[in-house]
């Protein structure tokens, strides 16, 4: 698995409205299936690939990063009120 392919995963779950992190990782890790690599390091992989995202802008982050639970995401410049189609 590489990087843009994790991104890809994360950009096509992710939308205008607020989701919290951990359901990206547990989502991602799930469409992914057996290219995500087992048990924790996995969804270690995909953490760092949404803090990469939020990093170069391509996210939009409220709360800690590095806590799943009480951290929430959504792609920038999509407004909430917006149509999104996921891929």
């Amino acid at each position: 698995m590489n990087r843009p392919q994790i991104q890809g995963a994360i950009l096509g779950t992710v939308g205008p409205r607020w989701m919290k992190v951990a359901m990206v990782v547990t989502k991602v890790a799930h469409g992914l299936g057996q290219d995500v690599q087992a048990g924790d390091e996995g969804y270690e992989a995909i953490s760092r690939e949404i803090a990469a995202l939020v990093q170069e802008g391509r996210l939009v982050a409220r709360g800690n990063i590095k806590n799943w639970r009480f951290n929430e995401v959504r792609r920038a410049g999509l407004q909430e009120n917006s149509h999104y189609c996921p891929n």
